[in-house]
């Protein structure tokens, strides 16, 4: 089999400064605004080629600014995707108003970008497909993974990691603790391979990859129903519960419907069914370690077909790359797919 290296691409530097911040170039405070000549662009741009009003040049890249955001534009780039890109308020500029561009000459394409409210410094750098997986692996087990599973995490601080919200939940946490547990197996199966089963990047791999795994399997067992069952997410008794579909709160050995607009509306809140059935101690430490026992537990029931797709997925991968290595946990997951098979 031919082997398929992936090239390095474009990743960005945000930083934003206060409107009149010192430490800013003083070429951002007094460059020229002027509409750029578009007569020459055929590609489709996020804004209307009269609306823009100033721009700047890196090489043959061109950047524009107009009301509704800035564009930045390289008829030469390699990927399609890096032809036209755009820069909006509030990940990229503290406002889309952009009043004037400002590109530092040097190595490392810089632009410095002028907004009614304030000023963005946008580095665009080259990263290799391995330095940026490692990166969002980082950012995913600091900021966004709740207890092994990934899921949406709100910032109360736009573009401040370190503001993000104790808790959350998604209607996809099955689908994108699956995704991240494989390819976190896939990465630990490779560092196994290339630097061996002791080597610190191997080792941390393999944490991250059970962690998530385990995460993936308590979801298939939470409901604690014993016919394969699978909750979409959960939340424990300290965080808040959505008002976006059927949760169920487990007391003892049953689950009670808890009254959302949605059980109302079907007629089932207050209606309990069975939840007595045992979840794995190797999946359910996963709250426990912290404190939380099993009542108060709630989870959401509406699984879709793609999160059980994506579950399936990974049981496969978990298998083949891990099963022997750890075969208590290969257990469960088997377990976990007969009864979830005979489910459907």
């Amino acid at each position: 089999m031919k082997t398929i290296k992936l090239k390095n691409s474009l990743a960005r530097e945000i930083k934003i400064y206060g409107k009149y911040d010192s430490s800013v170039p003083k070429g951002a405070f007094s460059v020229k605004s002027g509409a750029p000549d578009l007569s020459g662009v055929l590609y489709p741009l996020p804004s209307r080629k009269k609306d823009y009003t100033c721009f700047a040049k890196y090489g043959n890249v061109l950047w524009m600014g107009a009301p509704n955001g800035l564009t930045r534009y390289d008829e030469n780039a390699e990927y399609e995707i890096d032809k036209v890109q755009y820069f909006s308020a509030s990940r990229d500029l503290p406002d889309n108003d952009v009043k004037a561009i400002y590109a530092e000459e040097g190595e490392k394409e810089s632009v410095w970008v002028k907004t009614a409210t304030g000023i963005t410094n946008i580095i665009l750098t080259e990263m290799s497909c391995e330095e940026k997986a490692l990166r969002l692996t980082e950012e995913t087990e600091k900021y966004v993974s709740r207890r092994g599973m990934c899921t949406q995490r709100n910032l109360t601080v736009p573009r401040e990691l370190s503001s993000v919200v104790p808790y959350g939940h998604s209607d996809n946490s099955g689908t994108f603790t699956c995704g991240f547990a494989i390819g976190e197996l896939c990465k630990y199966a490779v560092y196994k391979k290339k630097y061996g089963a002791s080597d610190e990047r191997t080792v941390a791999a393999k944490k991250s990859a059970i962690r998530a795994s385990e995460a993936c399997q308590l979801l298939m067992y939470i409901p604690g129903r014993g016919d394969g069952f699978v909750a979409r997410t959960y939340v424990v008794p300290t965080e808040p519960v959505p008002d976006d579909g059927l949760f169920y709160k487990k007391i003892g050995d049953k689950a009670v419907v808890l009254p959302t607009t949605d059980a109302k509306k079907k007629g089932l809140a207050g209606k309990e069914i069975y939840a007595g059935a045992p979840i794995p101690e190797r999946l359910s430490h996963l709250y426990t370690d912290l404190g939380y026992s099993h009542d108060g537990i709630v989870y959401k029931g509406d699984t879709s077909s793609d999160e059980i797709t994506l579950h399936y997925l990974f049981m496969y991968f978990f298998h083949e790359i891990m099963g022997e290595e750890d075969p208590e946990l290969d257990e469960i997951v088997k377990t976990a797919a007969k009864n979830t098979m005979k489910h459907i």
